[in-house]
């Protein structure tokens, strides 16, 4: 059965920014929520209503900006667990679906890519060839190409349709965290713990620059909507705006005080949010340079991030996030577990989450 978790007002306050929380917290027996309801009540708190098991201390957090909401209006999101996909002997650690949204791969520290079939549940291919834990993934086109990093030092072109790997870049000295690709399908971004950001010709393969700024590992890099910049996260606890045909730094954000472990853009180019292991989230102008809004209420570091637009409220937009609460650093020598990735496929239809306990979860979203 359920247990209810209780969580006080302060941690959602009514302000611009309508927050619709999905959260898993530890406590009972049966895996992950089947639904979760969040409600401005009379007695001034918010309650979430779910299922979980007791060794998990993480969550996710469903975000939608809006105009300020009336302080009492109910906010509800249903979703069904659809499968618990097994197969990786590792933690899995990066997840990406297809741009059709059938697909959805995922990258382990057991050092394979797998696919899945995100209708049945159903391991389609297993990829081996990284020599080290996968940690970053991105489809190209029309998915039939996907991009892996890895902590071998390498990025891996697969062939989807062939079944069999293409082409490996090499280039970083250490660590490759995150991979992403322009919407135009020719160039390649790579970050690594070698505190660098390179691009890469994806059609022949080829270094074309290198981008230093940055003073300690980053983590992430996303590509801008109209494919002119970039953006970055590192654990130097700031993120930064590249111009990316100059390679010049366009500007550096500064406010998080913990590694800032993810960051994405808004469609509109302008804006971006970010993840951090102080326990925020927060969003930025990146031409003002500031910060917009903070996002609080995980216990733990948020580890990663994730945006899709709203398709029946155009101009709206939703951010999933994922982390650990503080009991997983405090037991992580136990063996404790927590989430690593989070995604949302393309049509917005399914959540999946990623988890150092070799299991990856996907939900179906019924309603907002």
């Amino acid at each position: 059965m359920c247990c209810l978790q209780r969580m006080q007002r302060s941690q959602v306050k009514p302000v611009s920014y309508k927050d619709i929380l999905f959260t898993f917290h530890p406590g009972c027996n049966d895996g992950y929520s089947t639904s979760i309801m969040l409600e401005d009540s009379d007695d001034d708190d918010v309650e979430a209503l779910a299922n979980y098991q007791p060794s998990l201390s993480s969550a996710i957090t469903l975000r939608t900006p809006k105009e300020p909401m009336p302080v009492h209006k109910p906010l509800i999101i249903q979703v069904v667990k659809k499968h618990v996909l097994k197969g990786h002997s590792g933690g899995v650690l990066s997840l990406c679906f297809s741009p059709d949204s059938f697909m959805l791969a995922s990258g382990s520290e057991d050092r394979t890519v797998r696919l899945w079939d995100v209708g049945s549940g159903n391991m389609r291919t297993i990829f081996t060839g990284h020599l080290g834990r996968v940690l970053g993934l991105a489809y190209i086109g029309s998915g039939t190409i996907l991009f892996s990093a890895s902590k071998d030092k390498t990025i891996i072109q697969w062939d989807l349709l062939r079944s069999q790997l293409r082409k490996t870049l090499e280039g970083h000295s250490i660590v490759v965290w995150c991979v992403a690709v322009s919407k135009d399908g020719l160039s390649l971004v790579t970050c690594s713990h070698d505190d660098t950001i390179r691009t890469w010709n994806i059609m022949s393969g080829r270094l074309l620059r290198t981008l230093r700024g940055h003073t300690s590992t980053i983590f992430c890099v996303q590509i801008s909507p109209d494919g002119t910049k970039l953006v970055s996260s590192s654990a130097d606890k700031t993120i930064k705006v590249w111009d990316l045909e100059s390679g010049e730094v366009l500007c550096s954000l500064t406010g998080h005080i913990g590694y800032v472990t993810g960051v994405v853009w808004l469609p509109d180019g302008v804006r971006v949010a970010s993840a951090s292991w102080d326990e925020t989230i927060k969003l930025w102008s990146t031409t003002k340079g500031e910060v917009l809004y903070t996002f609080t209420g995980h216990s733990g570091k948020v580890n990663s991030l994730c945006l899709a637009p709203d398709g029946e409220r155009q101009g709206l937009w939703r951010l999933c996030v994922s982390g650990a609460g503080r009991s997983e650093r405090q037991n992580s020598r136990k063996g404790s577990k927590e989430i690593m990735a989070v995604a949302i496929s393309p049509d917005q239809s399914t959540i999946a989450s990623a988890s150092t306990d070799t299991t990856i979860r996907t939900w179906k979203v019924i309603s907002v």
